[in-house]
């Protein structure tokens, strides 16, 4: 009897140390959780532990190059405007910072880094896709009338590389134009 029991107690000994839990002491951060000793993320976060906020890598400045704004033409009080002679169709490089937007874990600011007027966006990223959702742009002032514009787009980060194509609506005295722009810069 004494060599039944003390079976049985080996035997449990050994079956409860195989059943062992393997999340006993993995801590998933960022509201992640343990599976079979594997910490899986919450949507935004990666990492062995959920501790890298996803957009993070893209996160840093780019040497980007715009391509020349081309846009419909647009006519005030009967007279046809050229655009380009009013609006910063510039093509040289510029330094692009992408940083988070402190307002939710999947969306990034797109500003040129010397001067934030020129483009000062927010982007909503999803994978290594991004969205601009329609927003204000620069304002210029074309025969006395404000030209504003709504600015709105999409993009995608490869690697080391982000890519942008922005659409821009300019109004002036109740016309408009569509304005249409790419951005293709390198990470530095």
């Amino acid at each position: 009897m004494k060599q039944v029991i003390y079976t049985l107690f080996l035997g449990g000994c050994l079956f409860l140390t195989s059943c062992k839990d393997k999340c006993k002491d993995i801590v998933c951060e960022n509201a992640g959780t343990c599976n079979d000793g594997v910490c899986e993320c919450t949507e935004g976060y990666e990492g062995e532990s959920c501790e890298t906020l996803s957009i993070s890598k893209y996160f840093g400045t780019y040497l980007v190059t715009p391509s020349e704004e081309e846009c419909e033409g647009l006519s005030i009080l009967g007279q046809n405007i050229d655009l380009s002679q009013f609006i910063n169709n510039g093509t040289d490089p510029f330094v692009l910072k992408v940083s988070q937007d402190g307002s939710s874990i999947n969306k990034v600011l797109l500003q040129h880094l010397t001067d934030p007027s020129v483009l000062n966006l927010k982007a909503t990223v999803n994978g290594s896709s991004f969205v601009i959702a329609s927003q204000p742009g620069e304002t210029t002032t074309v025969l006395s009338f404000d030209l504003s514009s709504d600015v709105s787009g999409s993009g995608s980060f490869s690697q080391n590389q982000i890519n942008i194509s922005l659409t821009k609506v300019r109004s002036a005295a109740n016309q408009t134009s569509e304005c249409s722009q790419t951005l293709s810069g390198t990470k530095q």
